[in-house]
């Protein structure tokens, strides 16, 4: 007798979990593709993925698991891109990015996720991974404000309340947090593009502060995601400097304005307490640590730390510091 593919006994493949639907009907993104993504590409033994597999999907399905509107269309719609993006050859894919640079703008939408996940495609060198991250950023793109931010601090910005912000998604405090004015250069002001580390330097600060912060630890995965992308287009390792490649200026300015107003949200709340952290004497032993951890975003930040370092944009001793104060806070959360 032939089995099903839901049958007890048979496993679900990698590839069928990344085909299923993006999103929960709740509107959050549905992470096992991630997850599988960053387990295969952290070592995990395939014994180990199954398992992450067979937990996750109940729960899923029990949430409803949802296309964004026309998701499907975008998907079919990029995967000539995926392919070039996807070349041996540096030019293609930057022809390739040339056909999607307008969608940069929108790179926070989604909360990071869909930049991400068209970044695992991309260090797995995966066309239809690609098509993927690139139909959901069509779908559920974001765009804060136009132009570069200015350096602003909470005290520049007029913010609501502890008990007017009650009960408000962090998504919606973000996008009414980018409307304040303090943001915006006046009239012969120009401000300037941030350096890529100092970015990431942001980032990581705002998760030492609020290691359980959602939005803190995907500024850091949010960087990684536009690193790899860079990575893949300019085939350059040293991506820690000012952004020089006009292909990308829109997308690291529209990073740089997500990390600010994000910034602007998590330094308005108190920090939160000292843990006792573990430390780990290199990147593999934080990334084993973080597999073990069984919580996702332990794992896409160790990931995501480690291909930092990679790629000339953080150091070694931030990483491991980052990454083991978020594995503290996973660690406190479960007792």
């Amino acid at each position: 007798m032939v089995k099903g593919l839901f049958d007890a006994h048979t496993d679900i493949s990698a590839d069928v979990v990344r085909g299923l639907p993006p999103d929960h009907a709740h509107g959050l993104t549905f992470h096992l593709p991630l997850e599988v993504q960053a387990l295969e590409y952290a070592g995990a033994e395939a014994e180990l993925i199954a398992e992450r597999i067979n937990e996750r999907l109940p729960e899923a399905f029990a949430e409803s698991l949802v296309d964004p509107p026309l998701y499907r269309w975008s998907e079919s719609h990029y995967r000539e891109i995926g392919e070039r993006l996807a070349s041996e050859d540096r030019e293609e894919r930057r022809r390739g990015f040339e056909k999607i640079v307008s969608l940069g703008p929108g790179l926070a939408g989604a909360a990071f996720h869909p930049i991400i996940r068209m970044a695992y495609g991309a260090l797995r060198t995966d066309a239809r991974e690609m098509a993927r991250g690139l139909a959901y950023l069509r779908t559920r793109r974001e765009v804060l404000f136009a132009g570069r931010p200015r350096a602003v601090t909470p005290s520049d910005v007029v913010m609501p309340t502890p008990a007017d912000l009650e009960g408000i998604s962090v998504f919606e405090q973000i996008d009414f947090i980018s409307g304040e004015p303090a943001f915006f250069a006046g009239p012969g002001e120009e401000a300037e593009m941030p350096e890529v580390a100092a970015l990431a330097a942001k980032g990581m600060d705002l998760v030492r502060r609020d290691p359980n912060s959602f939005i803190a630890i995907h500024t850091v995965t949010g960087l990684h995601a536009l690193a790899e992308i860079a990575y893949l287009v300019s085939g350059r390792r040293d991506l820690g400097g000012v952004p020089d490649d006009p292909l990308l200026e829109g997308w690291w300015q529209a990073l740089a304005n997500a990390i600010a107003t994000c910034a602007i949200v998590l330094e308005a709340t108190p920090p939160s307490p000292p843990r006792t952290v573990t430390q780990y004497p290199n990147l593999e032993s934080l990334v084993r640590a973080a597999i073990g951890s069984n919580e996702v975003h332990d794992l896409k930040l160790s990931v995501a730390l480690s291909r930092l370092v990679e790629l000339g944009i953080a150091t070694e001793r931030d990483a491991l510091e980052v990454g083991a104060t978020k594995l503290a806070a996973t660690e406190c959360t479960a007792e």
